[in-house]
């Protein structure tokens, strides 16, 4: 799988963090589909970036922004979010995982510019580049 290998790589012993952006459609259960429409699994990738399976990047923060469907009902506007109890596994204590959408809910997105939330996580890194520059 290019996944585990990605994550056993000897190039990460020198780099300071990991992004990975996976964009593509889904289903429940952490279903995401290629453009084969082979189905992957979001676990297998969250476990390739475990402590065990990836020593080079251990300590080091990994992200992963999952922009796709996790379900089929529509959500609509929210002025709070519900954050659930913590939950903490020490294996995967370095990594982030940002998800698009709810569990069981479409990823919402406008049909001539894509979806929003690709749109704010671009914006935010180019805030932060501009940011760390000025420092």
């Amino acid at each position: 799988m290019y996944a585990f290998r990605f994550a056993c790589s000897p190039i990460h012993k020198d780099a300071a963090c990991c992004m990975i952006v996976i964009m593509s459609h889904g289903t429940n259960g952490g279903t995401i589909y290629g453009v084969d429409y082979s189905a992957l699994f979001l676990h297998n990738i969250l476990n390739c970036l475990s402590h065990e399976n990836s020593p080079n990047l251990k300590g080091k923060l990994k992200m992963v922004i999952q922009n796709s469907c996790r379900g089929s009902m529509e959500q609509h506007q929210y002025d709070h979010v519900f954050l659930p109890g913590k939950q903490s596994n020490v294996n995967y204590s370095d990594l982030f995982l940002a998800r698009s959408t709810l569990e069981d809910f479409v990823s919402t997105r406008h049909k001539k510019n894509g979806t929003w939330y690709i749109q704010v996580i671009s914006r935010l890194q180019v805030i932060a580049v501009f940011c760390i520059n000025l420092c």
